[in-house]
């Protein structure tokens, strides 16, 4: 089988598309992924089209406008819920209090 090389946050001879992907898949797409423990539409593993989910798509959460709204973090979901402390915050494993 052949699996995609991921990229960390640092390897910046890579694109940023992909070392985000990358995060996105080793960090979020456990839970957020068909039948993972998620509640919700996302799917975030590093081999779906990031478009087709989550790119420009309304938010299911109660927080940001959509999932990610290109060009806007500050309206993005993910990026809001990434930057927020406490409980609800994500990826709610391996966090620092």
């Amino acid at each position: 089988m052949n699996l995609p090389a991921l990229h960390g946050i640092g390897d910046t001879w890579v694109s940023k598309h992909l070392r985000a992907r990358s995060y996105l898949h080793s960090n979020c797409s456990g839970c957020h992924r068909p039948d993972g423990p998620a509640q919700g539409i996302i799917d975030l593993r590093f081999n779906v089209p990031m478009g087709e989910n989550i790119c420009d798509v309304a938010s299911s959460t109660n927080v940001g406008n959509k999932f990610i709204e290109p060009g806007d973090p500050a309206k993005s979901s993910i990026s809001i819920l990434m930057h927020t402390l406490g409980s609800d915050r994500m990826p709610p494993v391996g966090q620092c209090h």
